[in-house]
């Protein structure tokens, strides 16, 4: 996995570059790619939004299916 560092710079040069690295060829990549035909700003905006929320999404996903799964055992 890339440094965080190195992946803000590539957010910074090319935004849908991190972006299908991040989540892949999915809609995040077409609405990246959008963003940014329409204006270089918006599409390094999302792909920012990706790079800082990608991981933390990870680790809410894991703890929370954890919990709810020690939850629903009780």
């Amino acid at each position: 996995m890339l440094g965080k560092v190195i992946q803000i710079i590539f957010a910074l040069i090319l935004p849908p570059v991190i972006v299908a690295f991040r989540r892949g060829g999915g809609l995040d990549l077409v609405i990246n790619l959008a963003l940014t035909v329409c204006g270089f700003i918006p599409g390094v905006l999302h792909a920012l939004w990706i790079v800082n929320t990608s991981e933390e999404d990870d680790e809410v996903t894991s703890s929370g299916a954890a919990t709810i799964s020690a939850g629903s055992l009780v």
